[in-house]
C-alpha cells in the first residue's frame, strides 16, 4: 500500500497457558502454575468468568470455586500477564460423581 503507516502486525506479548492445573478432591480448589504474577481466570464453557485470582511471584496459584465442579462438568483456566494477551485455556473436568444412581 502507498501510505506511510506501518501495516505490520502489532506485536502483542503472548501469555503462556497455565500448566499443572489440578482440581482438588474437594472439587472447589483449583491449583496450578502460570507466569509470575499473572491474573488467572476460570470460566464456564460460555466464556463467563466464574472465579479469578493471581499467580504469586513463583507462578503458583490457588483459586476456590463458589460451587463444586463435579459430574463431568468442565471449566477453562487461562492466564493473562500484565500487558499481555490472555492465554489459551487449560480445560479441567470435575470427576467427583454426585448423581445418585437410579433406583433398582
Amino acid at each position: 500500500d502507498n501510505d506511510d503507516k506501518d501495516d505490520s502486525p502489532v506485536n502483542v506479548p503472548t501469555t503462556a497457558k497455565p500448566t499443572e492445573v489440578k482440581l482438588a478432591d474437594d472439587a472447589v480448589t483449583v491449583t496450578g502454575k502460570a507466569e509470575a504474577n499473572a491474573k488467572i481466570y476460570i470460566k464456564d464453557l460460555s466464556g463467563n468468568v466464574i472465579a479469578s485470582g493471581n499467580a504469586d511471584a513463583s507462578g503458583n496459584f490457588t483459586i476456590k470455586l463458589d460451587k463444586p465442579l463435579t459430574d463431568g462438568n468442565k471449566l477453562n483456566v487461562s492466564a493473562q500477564s500484565e500487558g499481555g494477551k490472555e492465554s489459551s485455556a487449560y480445560s479441567i473436568t470435575g470427576t467427583k460423581d454426585t448423581i445418585a444412581p437410579d433406583a433398582p
